[in-house]
């Protein structure tokens, strides 16, 4: 019998998982970049609040399956400090800090 010497792998997505945010240390008016992925296409919600929980912004988008770069500039006004920004679909909720300067 002969064997290939090739192998492929593929990483198996279950559900979603925020790889990554970045930057996380802003200045009002700069763009967030959130790397998310996904196992199946979906409504992903993204929430900017303050430091004491009140809603900032609301954003909506939608995923595909695979590899997912979401970029948005947080909506802060005057603000400066903690920001968090949370992410909520089916099954799904994180919450990532930023620091505005």
């Amino acid at each position: 019998a002969r064997y290939s010497n090739n192998i492929s792998i593929k990483p198996i997505i279950t559900g979603v998982t925020l790889k990554n945010i970045y930057p996380t240390l802003i200045r009002k008016n700069e763009q967030v970049t959130a790397e998310i992925l996904s196992d199946k296409a979906r409504t992903m919600n993204i929430v900017v609040m303050d430091e004491a929980g009140r809603s900032l912004q609301y954003l909506v988008t939608n995923l595909t399956t695979g590899s997912n770069t979401i970029k948005f500039v947080p909506k802060v006004d005057n603000l400066k400090g903690m920001l968090f920004v949370k992410f909520e679909s089916t099954n799904f909720q994180q919450t990532k800090s930023l620091i505005l300067q």
